[in-house]
């Protein structure tokens, strides 16, 4: 049996950043509203994020005096992209309205944007970037006296602690500090941002539905006028007036997808359960282009082999690999890599193809190789200093011993620390280019051979497979500056929009900074709001009900 729930102005399907602010946008016209949300929780994988979105001229960058420009972003970005992009509409869109976009959202809710004093763009010393300010954090704040009841259902990050990214590097004791403000309701990252935007679209009366999964698209002729969805095992029939927008997340959490279009079999998900291309599969049956597929936000990790949440592996996000005393091999032993790189970049190192043998020899068995100095630095889940040694990590008292416990050739091994420990004495890394790739220097105005690159040779040695981890994927629905589907010559599918990990990524295959999804995914659904209210002027755009077929 379907039941009718009705008609809306407007149906969103997800509850992410993106989806989010699209229903702000067109709710804040006094447009009717419904979100609907497949998991018991709202945020999506926002809520799991940094909630840091990568947004050019911002106003928090001019409050700190830093100096931007659309010809410098423009630069830097086509610097990066080299043509690459799935659309030059998307990039013009994005850099012209992102700024905006935010600006809109922190008059239309509780969030606070402050710009990182020290975060630069990933690529810090290309043409056109910037070393501070286009990546901005939410300010803390207490959101459960303010979202009530609804505080409970927004997505707690498993990954990310109640800190800020400017804290961390403050000194300051940020276990304790975590802990005091999860007690009073205090949100930050990702949380932050889910929370203020919650907020903002439940002021202005939009619907929040959890635990309603859209099931397929309706249409009347070629326009897309509702949905079906599901709820405790019943379907609802969802009507919308003017649209329906798809915000429901990327595939990473499907393996046949993910294999499919990003080549790779063993990939794990760092973004909540769920995201298995729902979106994207409605979208492909009403004939939509797609664009970007092979993309996405990649991010090397760990994980236990133990520890799951809500059906799938929970891996630990590792900055291990920049340690001086780390390096990175294939299943052969051999390096393969410069470890310090950007986890975007490390993604596209991992799937490297080598035409000589014709392999993919830096795919499956990769680990990393580090002595006791690095890990008396490091603190990821269980490895603490002080602390046994997990049975997740490997330890022997040789390299050689190492080699032999994770299945390499003993020989290749040595022969590649040897040679890394050679470099480091030298200040120089011929292979690979160690303490020379901005990325390495982050935090620190830049890298240095020195600064990222010690020998090792401190007994035991430890080893630790790193995986291929997906913190959303960006190919997905082509669509126009607008989110507006299209199909594979251009055309519109009437009705239907795209944003956030379900859209085609504006920014192609680069990620010029920290939040470079986030930014896009936020401008694009205030871009698909506005649409949307734009529609909703037009001369007799809402004189009649819609007969609703499929």
């Amino acid at each position: 049996m379907v039941r009718s729930e009705g008609v809306a102005d407007v149906v969103v399907v997800g509850s992410g950043a993106a989806g989010l602010t699209a229903a702000l946008t067109a709710a804040d016209v006094g447009l009717s509203v419904v979100v609907v949300e497949k998991a018991d929780l709202i945020g999506g994988t926002t809520a799991w994020s940094g909630g840091m979105p990568w947004v050019p001229l911002n106003k928090h960058q001019r409050e700190l005096g830093i100096d931007d420009s659309r010809a410098e972003v423009m630069q830097y970005l086509d610097g990066l992209l080299e043509g690459r992009e799935p659309s030059r509409e998307l990039v013009d869109a994005f850099v012209d309205h992102a700024a905006e976009a935010l600006d809109f959202v922190e008059s239309r809710t509780p969030l606070r944007m402050s710009t990182l004093s020290a975060y630069p763009d990933y690529y810090g010393d290309r043409p056109g970037a910037k070393l501070a300010g286009r990546s901005v954090e939410p300010e803390p704040r207490e959101y459960r006296e303010l979202l009530g009841d609804w505080f409970e259902l927004v997505r707690e990050s498993p990954l990310m602690p109640h800190v800020t990214r400017e804290e961390m590097t403050s000194g300051a004791d940020l276990v304790e500090l975590s802990r005091q403000r999860g007690e009073k309701g205090v949100r930050t990252m990702g949380g932050a941002l889910v929370s203020a935007l919650l907020a903002g679209v439940l002021e202005r009366g939009v619907q929040v539905r959890t635990a309603t999964a859209a099931r397929r698209l309706l249409t009347e002729g070629d326009r897309v006028v509702g949905l079906v969805a599901e709820h405790a095992g019943q379907e609802l029939r969802m009507h919308a007036r003017l649209g329906v927008v798809l915000a429901c997340g990327g595939f990473e959490g499907d393996p046949d997808l993910v294999r499919a279009y990003l080549g790779v079999a063993d990939a794990l998900a760092l973004s909540p359960a769920g995201n298995v291309g729902d979106g994207l599969r409605m979208g492909l049956v009403l004939g939509a282009a797609v664009g970007n597929m092979s993309s996405a936000v990649t991010r090397p990790c760990v994980w236990d082999g133990v520890s799951m949440l809500d059906g799938q592996p929970l891996p630990m996000m590792s900055n291990l690999r920049h340690d001086p005393a780390c390096i990175i091999v294939n299943r052969h032993g051999r390096r393969f890599v410069n470890e310090g790189i950007s986890y975007m970049d490390m993604g596209k190192a991992l799937k490297a193809f080598d035409p000589r043998q014709a392999e993919y020899p830096d795919a499956g068995a990769v680990y990393m190789v580090f002595d006791q100095s690095a890990r008396d630095r490091t603190r990821l889940g269980d490895l603490m200093p002080g602390a046994p040694t997990p049975h997740w990590v490997t330890q022997a008292e040789t390299i050689e011993d190492l080699a032999r416990a994770i299945g390499m050739p003993c020989d290749v091994l040595a022969s590649e620390v040897a040679r890394y420990n050679g470099f480091a004495d030298s200040g120089e890394d011929s292979d690979f280019g160690r303490g020379t790739v901005w990325f390495e220097g982050l935090s620190a105005g830049g890298p240095t051979p020195q600064r990222n690159m010690s020998r090792i040779e401190r007994a035991p040695f430890y080893a630790t497979r790193l995986r291929y981890g997906i913190f959303g994927t960006i190919g997905g629905l082509l669509t126009n500056g607008h989110g507006q589907v299209l199909r594979p010559k251009g055309e519109l599918i009437e009705g239907l929009y795209a944003v956030g990990n379900v859209a085609a990524g504006a920014l192609g295959q680069t990620y010029p900074g920290g939040g470079s999804s986030l930014g896009p995914n936020i401008t694009f659904g205030y871009l698909a709001g506005q649409r949307l209210a734009s529609d909703a002027l037009a001369p007799g755009a809402m004189a009649a009900d819609i007969e609703i077929g499929e």
